[in-house]
């Protein structure tokens, strides 16, 4: 029993970590949109919006070495720091170049998070675990879809 200890610890941070994630990732999304439509009720400049979400998908292609070669923990520390040194960035700038620039940032620093994680799983986890707890975490990655745009909704709604 004792010798499970630190493998469902790590389970336990794992998907608390990819569901606050997930729920902050489309706390952002949805906020921007309602921000950028309230300040510019411009099409053009949330269609600008989407495509620097969109752009890092390409990027993420060619990323696979870098994680290969380099410590994966110490990355996915990197990339935190990263995402909150951004967050900071917005907030004290509002202008639609930065909020592109932070979107842009944010989305390739989260593609690049998720494939460093997924490439940590088979070291963090038994075998016979490892498919388990990838189902878990994309349950937990669909809930935190859900959830995200309703703590919104419910702000609206209530605030």
């Amino acid at each position: 029993m004792q010798k499970n200890l630190p493998e469902n610890r790590n389970i336990i941070f794992l998907l608390l970590s990819s569901f606050l994630s997930g729920i902050g990732n489309y706390i952002f999304d949805i906020g921007i949109i309602i921000y950028l439509y309230d300040e510019t009720a411009s099409a053009a400049i949330i269609s600008g919006f989407f495509i620097s979400q969109l752009l890092p998908a390409f990027i993420i292609l060619f990323t696979g070495i870098t994680i290969d070669k380099l410590n994966r923990k110490y990355l996915v520390i990197f990339c935190r720091l990263v995402r909150i040194l951004l967050f900071i960035l917005l907030l004290l700038s509002k202008k639609i170049i930065v909020i592109y620039f932070v979107s842009f940032m944010l989305n390739l620093i989260f593609e690049f998070d998720n494939s460093v994680l997924n490439a940590m799983l088979p070291n963090m986890f038994a075998k016979e675990r490892l498919i388990k707890v990838s189902s878990i975490t994309n349950i937990i990655s669909s809930v935190s879809m859900v959830c995200g745009p309703l703590n919104v909704y419910l702000n609206q709604l209530f605030l």
